[in-house]
This record gives C-alpha cells, structure tokens and sequence, in this order.
C-alpha cells in the first residue's frame, strides 16, 4: 500500500527470439486501487487486487496475445498506538494517556476452487435465488471486508482506567484512511463510572518508512453513549502515533 514497482518485462517473436525495441501498453483492471503508468510502474493505492495487463507492439505487427499478472495489495495487519486525550475524562485532572493496539484481519482467497462453466450454469439453472437470499448477501459482504482488509479491530487501554474495543470499517489509500465503527467502554478501576456504547470516527495519515513498517499520525472521535440514564453521552477527542506492520 502506498508502494510503486517496476514490472520488467520482454518481447518474443513467433519463433521466440527477442524482438527489438518494442513498445508496451499497460492496462490495470482495477484502476482505483492499483495503477500503473506508461513505463510499467505500478503503484498500490487501495487495499485489493488488480489485473495488469501487458501487450508488446513492434514496428510492423502487435502480438496476439498479451501478457496478464495479478497485483495485490495489502493494508497493515498489526499496529500499536501510543497517545492522549485533548479532552479531560470526567473529573479527572490532566490528559488521559493511551495505549492502543490495532488488528486488521485479512482471508486469502487464493485457495478457492473455480467452479467450472458447464457446473456453474446448471447451478445457476437449479437455484436462480441463491445467490440473492439475504445470507448469501451479508455473507458476501463480510467476505469482502476481510478479504481487503477493510476491518481493523481496536483495543484502547487507558491505563489502569478503562478499556475500549471497537470494530471499525476503514477505507485506505496511500495518503491516508479514514474509519467509522462501534464499540464498547468498560471501566478498569470503579465499575460505576462511565461506561456505555461507543461510536468512533478516525481520520489518519501515514509515513512509509520501509517495506513492511508505515509510521500513522491519527486523530480519533469517540461518542461514548452510556448504559445508564443517569450519565449524559460524552465526546472525546484524541490524537495517537503509532507503528503498523506489513505481511
């Protein structure tokens, strides 16, 4: 995510020898999340996977049949954050601090069979409904989610204070993410203290410092709503830095 490669490639004629000085046009199937420029650089801007196609054109023929590779992207499976509240918790004096960590579970699908052309018709034939019942649907929606990493679970400890765990759907690029997602607040230390249903929204950006580590600066909104009617819902507002790992 956020990277750029060279695709090297090469030419052959019918009776394979190299062909001289050819030209390339490349073409990505899923331009929103992998592009690739004229010179076959290819650069990861969405988790996800594209198609790159590649065709060869000399001087006096075009090539039959192009070239094809599949490029995936992957977003950040594992990261810790490190940061504090701008807002006071309660009547608490000072600025929380925070620890927090981040999972973003991801599914390879590589393993799945292909149904052949002549199955996958009959099947089509027996149960036209199948595919739009509504399991068939969350299903499907909860796959694609995990299959690009679209979901990232946080734990926020605010030490020997509280615990916050949330579920959050976020969309990444290589400038940045944002994320909307629910969770829950428990107290650590009185259990009659605030607690209660939290929505959380986050806005980020990141440095990528090596292949596999990215350094995020992120700023998060909690709406803590409470279990009980004798508390009022809360907004908390705080900023974190933090480490996230590549696969």
């Amino acid at each position: 995510l956020g990277q750029s490669k060279q695709i090297e490639v090469y030419a052959l004629d019918a009776l394979g020898r190299p062909v001289a000085n050819p030209q390339f046009l490349f073409f990505s199937s899923e331009e929103s999340k992998v592009s690739v420029d004229e010179s076959g650089v290819v650069t990861g801007l969405q988790p996800g996977t594209s198609t790159i196609t590649v065709r060869a054109i000399s001087r006096t023929t075009r090539s039959g049949s192009p070239a094809t590779m599949n490029v995936t992207v992957l977003p950040p499976t594992f990261g810790v954050r490190v940061g504090s509240l701008l807002t006071r918790r309660g009547d608490t004096e000072g600025f929380p601090a925070r620890i927090g960590l981040r999972l973003t579970p991801t599914i390879d699908q590589k393993g799945s069979q292909t149904v052949p052309p002549a199955m996958a018709s009959s099947s089509a034939a027996t149960s036209p409904t199948e595919s739009s019942s509504p399991l068939a649907m969350v299903s499907s929606f909860f796959g694609s989610m995990l299959t690009n990493g679209l979901m990232t679970i946080d734990l926020d400890f605010d030490p020997s204070r509280e615990l916050l765990v949330s579920f959050s759907g976020v969309q990444r690029s290589a400038g940045g993410y944002l994320g909307t997602g629910v969770g829950y607040v428990t107290p650590l230390d009185d259990f009659d203290a605030h607690k209660g249903f939290v929505l959380r929204f986050t806005a980020g950006t990141q440095y990528r410092a090596t292949n596999r580590m990215s350094i995020p600066v992120e700023a998060v909104v909690d709406a803590i709503f409470p279990t009980t009617s004798i508390l009022k819902p809360t907004f908390r507002i705080g900023i974190n830095l933090g480490l996230d790992l590549f696969p």
